[in-house]
């Protein structure tokens, strides 16, 4: 987020741009001044009408200050805050306020247009145009929200702190904390149905807005139910992570479920549920994200018998126990029908070529189980390959050469801390050809090979990765190979030892084979 100054001198906000031409590129408007709305003292005398009007003029001014509210938080809070915090900090508290600011300050400018006397006749147009531009922002922001109060509380230093608590005590906010200001995005688009809905109701049939403020209001309620599903899906997860702390010690890698995934995105909350090893065996919890299902132990303790509800106010109180490592979707096989012939209350999976079979409560949970396996399994498989796909040459381009590359072992590479040199690969690509090594430790002694279709521009890039399984893989380093640089360095085959860049440390040995085509 870009430094904001707020200034009030001219009774109007001042939004001045760190990166005005940046921000326009990305589709917003810049933004001079907003004016409050004055009132229309031109009313018609139908009571109707001016109700209506006052409905309207009841929203315009509450967006106002709603932005002059997130304005203030950028004035009070996050320009004293840039001076002590790290970008960690600002960005785990403050989320992607900006966007807040830009996106409202454009639907107030839409909806209050100072050169359209006629702007109040179509407000419902105007917002059924903005609405969806709030979407992606307020999704955001709203499902960080309580991960932010939790930083401001918990992840941020002492100094973060108390600079926070001396921002608090200015008049300009009323001695108000930060964290007051954090609920006021989630409570804004909690009042945009309302609004609507209290337009609409003072609004004619026959008026020309009224089947655009209709729509707005279907609009407005899509985007507090779409807010409300994402900020319901990260508790659920934070639940989850907060619950499945000592299945993850087991793995070997840190998990982190409110992230991405390994190649899939961002991890999501597929389906989840009770089940048994086989038939009246003790219970065991199940938990199917985008890229994984997660089966566990159970030991409900003072939860009771009741079935295990990630939404109840006491899942905390169940303690989950390792069973398994997790079954990873793009390696599992779902059987035909995903059932066993022998009870319908089951599904039925191979993993790695080994047999799996489930036990549900009933025929239904059985047939749910297997309906989002079977969709969750073939959109990680389709995802999974086509993000590792290995592209060989195309055989009908002869080129000027064929380069052979093996790829020896890296050396004295830079790994976060408590990691070894594990899991670990190279990669190398030339023209959207990608050819890897085997996965393992960097002694890999393996050989790509690739057409060189231009001695003077070719260059293969090699790239280094440790492999994550539960989230995307990390860069160790690369090198770019270019072909006209190695042949100026004397007759082949070489023997290289490629410094990589982009980290703080490491090397790959190579060997190299360049077999021209044809006569030189």
């Amino acid at each position: 987020m870009k430094r904001v100054r707020y200034d009030s001198k001219y009774g109007c906000n001042l939004i001045l741009w760190a990166a005005k031409d940046e921000l326009m590129q990305a589709g917003f408007h810049y933004i001079d001044y907003i004016p409050y709305p004055p009132w229309n003292s031109n009313l018609s005398a139908a009571e109707d009408e001016r109700t209506r009007q006052e409905a309207i003029h009841e929203l315009i001014s509450t967006e106002k200050t709603y932005i002059d509210d997130l304005l203030l938080v950028v004035e009070v809070f996050y320009n004293p805050l840039c001076a002590v915090a790290t970008e960690e900090e600002l960005a785990s508290v403050f989320v992607n306020w900006m966007q807040l600011i830009l996106c409202n300050a454009r639907l107030f400018r839409a909806l209050y247009n100072t050169n359209d006397v006629n702007c109040f006749e179509t407000v419902g147009a105007v917002f059924l145009e903005e609405i969806d531009s709030l979407l992606v922002p307020y999704t955001k922001f709203c499902s960080a929200q309580r991960q932010a109060m939790l930083a401001l509380q918990e992840g941020v230093s002492p100094v973060f702190k108390a600079k926070e608590k001396e921002c608090a005590a200015s008049p300009k906010v009323g001695k108000l904390p930060l964290s007051t200001f954090l609920l006021k995005p989630m409570q804004r688009i909690t009042k945009y149905p309302l609004l609507i809905r209290k337009i609409l109701s003072h609004t004619r049939d026959s008026h020309p807005d009224y089947s655009s403020l209709r729509d707005s209001l279907v609009r407005t309620e899509f985007l507090l139910t779409s807010v409300n599903e994402a900020v319901r899906a990260t508790t659920r997860l934070e639940a989850l992570q907060r619950a499945f702390v000592k299945c993850s010690e087991e793995l070997g890698e840190r998990v982190k479920l409110h992230s991405a995934t390994n190649c899939l995105g961002p991890r999501k909350l597929v389906h989840f549920g009770s089940l048994s090893k086989t038939k009246g065996s003790k219970e065991m919890f199940a938990v199917l994200f985008t890229d994984m299902l997660w089966v566990s132990k159970v030991d409900k303790g003072r939860y009771g018998n009741k079935p295990i509800d990630l939404d109840a106010r006491d899942f905390d109180s169940v303690k989950f126990e390792h069973y398994r490592d997790p079954f990873m979707l793009n390696n599992m096989v779902m059987l035909e029908n995903g059932k066993v012939p022998s009870s319908e209350q089951t599904f039925q999976f191979t993993y790695n070529d080994k047999s799996y079979c489930f036990y549900c409560n009933s025929v239904g949970e059985a047939g749910d189980w297997s309906d989002h396996l079977h969709g969750a399994i073939r959109n990680a498989v389709l995802l999974y390959h086509s993000h590792y796909k290995v592209s060989l040459p195309d055989p009908t381009v002869s080129g000027q050469a064929t380069l052979t590359l093996r790829i020896v072992e890296a050396l004295e590479l830079s790994l976060p801390p408590d990691e070894k040199p594990t899991s670990v690969f190279a990669q190398a690509s030339l023209h959207g050809h990608v050819q890897r090594t085997p996965v393992g430790g960097p002694k890999w002694d393996h050989t790509v090979h690739f057409v060189i279709t231009d001695l003077n521009s070719d260059k293969i890039n090699i790239a280094i990765y440790k492999e994550f399984a539960f989230s995307p893989n990390l860069l160790l380093g690369k090198f770019d190979l270019s072909v006209q640089k190695l042949i100026k360095s004397g007759p082949g085959p070489w023997n290289k030892r490629l410094i990589l860049t982009d980290t703080n440390s490491g090397m790959v040995n190579v060997s190299i084979l360049l077999r021209h085509h044809g006569n030189r």
